[in-house]
């Protein structure tokens, strides 16, 4: 009898802990959802809006490449930029490339791989540099799939995928894939796989939202961490061992997107609204260096002291040197840096054709005409890298 009571005790407590097991982690039977969340996650208000950011405020001075001009390394579109030393690999998703250069903006190669057979794709929706293989790592939605190659360009090998997936980001241990249209309220918002065994699971409960409306920049961003942030979530993630930790709410005050407008269907009537009155329903670019954090939205740009707990938002960056506007940027993947971008250099020229001959040997237009003396009728974009100040 005695014995029959231990049994029955044995089954219960292990039923115990299966239960407490399965509401800590949120197992699903197939694959396994982790959401690690923390308790009293600091909240950062909006302090101030302003015109404009003057890059010195915050950086400094850039490092300017001129990207070499050729028939084989002509870019449509930057829409990713990622490095490890010297070298620079730029995704161009209108032409469905990744394009190599070193920093000196010398053109040393590129991945094109059309097509449909082993290694071979028709579209790429993301991609990343893997410093610690050595690799690229290429996110295709056409057909759904990740292939691998070397940095000068050879197919190692590819995973097919069950679904699609819009952004990508690797570390030393995972691969970290965000499913963005995302109806099925109890899977995940990002998919983890654990490059050692290749197993999958899932992180990061999903918002539930009616409408397809998107901004253009990149929501999975690595530094020396993995920062995530998505559309209607006024929240930064930081990604670490396989899961995603909210480690900052943002109050954007007036400017806080309604909950009402999340459940309407209509983007045409998220759009008005959004004009009328500034509201912010998506961040994307998100970089962290130090006790800053920097990210776009559909408004504008802004910046946040992790330490003081401010936060204050901009239209647009100026370089009073080069006399340009900056409205968006790409990070520099792998590095705390960001990117601007001139993306057609021909006015930048026409401007130093204005420059009295004897004035362009002034220190204050040197940079400019050494810029420009480089460029070529059809020319690639002007990169500005931008370091913060410590």
């Amino acid at each position: 009898m005695k014995k029959k009571y231990i049994v029955i005790i044995i089954v219960a407590l292990l039923a115990l802990l299966i239960a407490l097991f399965n509401n800590v982690i949120g197992f699903e039977w197939g694959m396994p959802k982790v959401n690690a969340e923390i308790s009293n996650v600091p909240t950062i208000t909006l302090s101030s809006a302003d015109e404009i950011l003057p890059d010195t405020s915050c950086f400094k001075k850039p490092q300017i490449v001129v990207l070499e001009t050729v028939d084989e390394s002509l870019l449509s579109e930057i829409s990713r930029i990622s490095s490890d030393g010297d070298q620079l690999f730029v995704l161009d998703r209108g032409l469905m490339e990744v394009l190599s250069f070193d920093m000196t903006g010398k053109y040393t190669g590129k991945i094109s791989s059309k097509g449909q057979g082993p290694g071979e794709y028709i579209q790429i929706s993301d991609f990343a540099v893997d410093t610690h293989q050595k690799q690229i790592i290429l996110l295709c939605d056409i057909p759904n799939k990740i292939i691998r190659f070397t940095y000068d360009g050879r197919f190692i090998e590819e995973k097919g995928l069950d679904e699609y997936y819009s952004q990508l980001a690797v570390n030393e241990h995972h691969i970290y894939l965000e499913k963005v249209h995302n109806s099925d309220l109890e899977t995940g918002q990002l998919h983890v796989i654990n490059k050692e065994t290749g197993k999958m699971i899932q992180t990061l409960d999903p918002i539930d939202i009616k409408n397809d409306l998107f901004i253009s920049g990149n929501s999975l961003n690595r530094g020396k961490n993995i920062l995530y942030v998505r559309r209607f979530d006024n929240a930064i993630y930081r990604i670490r061992n396989g899961y995603a930790l909210k480690i900052y709410d943002l109050d954007f005050k007036k400017f806080t997107f309604p909950e009402r407008l999340k459940q309407e269907e209509r983007s045409e009537v998220i759009l008005r609204e959004c004009a009328e009155n500034d509201y912010i329903y998506s961040m994307s670019n998100i970089v962290e260096n130090g006790d800053h954090l920097m990210f776009t939205t559909n408004t504008g740009i802004f910046i946040c002291n992790s330490r003081s707990k401010e936060l204050k938002g901009y239209q647009y960056m100026v370089n009073p040197g080069w006399g340009v506007e900056f409205r968006s940027y790409v990070t520099l993947g792998n590095t705390d840096k960001i990117i601007c971008t001139i993306d057609d250099p021909s006015h930048i020229k026409n401007a130093v054709e204005r420059i009295p001959e004897e004035r362009k040997t002034d220190q204050r237009f040197t940079e400019i005409v050494e810029v420009v003396a480089k460029l070529n009728e059809e020319n690639n974009p002007i990169l500005f890298i931008y370091d913060f100040i410590d």
